[in-house]
């Protein structure tokens, strides 16, 4: 895998140090040996991602499992730890507008390869549904995947939205079987776009089921406002809390026998 690429402001040392406060972040799993490994995993997807000479997923994914990293390893901390670090150098001006956003591009194309593609009809099966949704005007859909493909391998059937407006989501409502729906979303210009689509859903409270919004946007200060008017039931990067819940209230309730 080439990493023939040109940062002109990007320091390699600086990457590194970058990569390391992204993954302490997002929490490593396991002895300092797979910490070491995964900070080689990050290293080796910005150079993958960043590289001028074109990008093969493939060969990249062979690159990481050889470092004895699992697929769910991939997606759930070396993908989001690469993701954090682009941001940051986007942040402190490490890199280029064009740079990022090919680099992000080929982190879902990785993220795409390494994921499931587990399926269930909740409508003619006995599964939880979830509609996973990123809201209109929100350009960072990574997580959105990344969060779909942790539910697939919980056995969920999921559908993903882009783009997502109050009328879409009403509208896929309508049409599936979902028992949530989870929210993502990163920028804080999204924040008041979600907020409408919320208010415009949860109007409908027999279509609405339980919703969750999760993501960098909860670190926002223009986001209290999700908890102060309630938009949601659940505001969380857990996916086991959103689950656990939404799995009680599918268990049938016990039928109470008079003595």
């Amino acid at each position: 895998m080439s990493g023939d690429y040109d940062r002109p402001k990007l320091r390699t040392g600086r990457v590194a140090d970058l990569a390391a406060m992204a993954l302490e972040e997002i929490g490593r799993r396991g002895t300092p040996d797979a910490a070491a490994r995964s900070d080689e995993a990050v290293r080796r997807v910005l150079d993958a991602t960043f590289a001028r000479d074109g990008f093969d997923a493939a060969a990249l994914e062979q690159s990481l499992t050889g470092l004895r990293l699992q697929q769910n390893d991939i997606i759930d901390i070396v993908i989001p730890a690469a993701a954090q670090t682009l941001g940051q150098m986007w942040d402190e001006d490490e890199a280029g507008f064009l740079e990022v956003s090919l680099a992000c591009a080929r982190l879902q194309e990785l993220c795409r390869r390494c994921g499931h593609t587990w399926q269930c009809d909740p409508t003619v099966q006995d599964c939880t549904g979830a509609l996973v949704a990123v809201v209109e005007g929100e350009d960072h859909i990574l997580g959105a995947i990344v969060l779909a493909d942790q539910l697939r391998r919980r056995k969920i059937s999921v559908h993903v939205v882009f783009q997502a407006t109050a009328g879409s989501i009403r509208e896929r409502l309508r049409l599936g079987s979902y028992d949530c729906v989870f929210f993502s979303a990163s920028t804080e210009s999204s924040v008041a776009r979600l907020c409408e689509l919320l208010r415009a859903i949860r109007k409908d409270k027999a279509l609405c089921p339980t919703v969750a919004v999760g993501g960098q946007v909860l670190n926002y200060d223009s986001a209290r406002v999700l908890k102060s008017e309630v938009l949601a039931d659940y505001l969380t990067n857990d996916v086991e809390e959103v689950l656990s819940a939404v799995e009680r209230e599918r268990q049938p309730m016990p039928i109470m026998v008079a003595q």
